[in-house]
């Protein structure tokens, strides 16, 4: 039975009751530190503040158990390389060796083949030597998997595959510019610049200094295991909201923009002479929803988003 007084302080309790068991069982207790005291008193108040304090001072001998014996630093940090394209190089060349496999339908893609080319891509980039980023399901081992709980990693994934999204059209119209460099089309411009600056932003201007942010703020600060959940949560959650993943319709419209891109350059991949109507109907759609897109967007903002298409858009007609 719990006294009514510490009722508010039950989960906190189990919960460094918990670290407690991990801390015994792996040798990491300093038996030698002299913990605080808690001793009986008539005073609920000041016993319930005594047994907040122990739970702190326990949470955040878990969290330096976490950094020394996992890396925890270079997990998170492995988190942005992997997922966030600090370091996409491996993207790139996965892209471009699985072309075929990611141009099937959903339904005939096979997913070992896939997996086989993603374990080579891997090997072969700079990631070869994060040991724990074997396989893009990240599957954290007990007791990171408290940290990095399922709803987290899940929220990972979907930003990954957002960028990965983008990275896939940038790639696609680098291709289709390569092969038909002799075309000259002020709609293929646009559709580069739109891409590039919306991955730049959500790369260079949002993903990167809040991540950075984080990682001081485990390195240099005694975190609790409550803190350092918040604000690893926070910091992926204001990336999705930042990254325009949050609002369902803003998506439509992104993933509209995006769709347009790829059917321009399939059209111009086709072996048979480029249908100037079918283009300018392209460049129509193109606009429309890039306007719809800008509409939704802050005004103040407008040039930051759009920086290479607001300086050169009104310069180039269309061929």
């Amino acid at each position: 039975m719990c006294p009514s007084f510490l009722y508010p302080l039950v989960d906190k309790i189990r919960e460094a009751g918990i670290f407690v068991q991990i801390l015994l069982s792996s040798g990491y207790w300093d038996h030698n530190k002299k913990y605080s005291k808690i001793e009986y008193t008539l005073r609920s108040g000041m016993c319930v503040t005594k047994i907040e304090n122990m739970c702190k001072e326990i949470s955040r001998a878990f969290v330096r158990y976490l950094m020394d014996k996992f890396n925890l630093v270079s997990q998170i940090a492995s988190v942005r390389y992997m997922y966030f394209l600090c370091r996409g190089d491996w993207l790139i060349d996965f892209i471009d060796i699985a072309e075929d496999e990611l141009c099937l339908p959903l339904e005939e893609v096979h997913a070992d083949r896939l997996n086989v080319l993603f374990n080579c891509t891997i090997q072969s980039s700079s990631l070869r030597h994060h040991a724990f980023l074997k396989d893009v399901k990240y599957e954290p081992q007990w007791p990171l998997s408290m940290l990095f709980t399922p709803v987290l990693t899940a929220h990972f994934e979907i930003l990954f595959r957002w960028l990965m999204l983008f990275k896939y059209v940038d790639r696609q119209l680098s291709k289709t510019w390569m092969l038909n460099s002799d075309m000259t089309f002020a709609l293929f411009k646009r559709m580069f610049d739109l891409v590039f600056d919306v991955l730049n932003l959500m790369t260079t201007s949002v993903i990167d200094p809040l991540w950075k942010e984080l990682l001081i703020s485990v390195k240099t600060k005694e975190l609790t295991f409550d803190e350092l959940k918040t604000r690893l949560s926070d910091a992926v959650t204001a990336c999705l909201d930042k990254c325009f993943a949050c609002d369902e319709s803003l998506t439509e419209t992104i993933v509209h923009l995006l769709s347009s891109c790829l059917r321009f350059q399939n059209t111009l991949r086709q072996p048979k002479a480029v249908d100037h109507a079918l283009v300018q109907k392209l460049d129509d759609e193109f606009k429309e929803a890039l306007s719809e897109l800008m509409s939704r967007l802050p005004a103040e903002n407008y040039s930051a988003y759009f920086f290479s298409f607001t300086q050169n858009d009104k310069a180039v007609p269309l061929d």
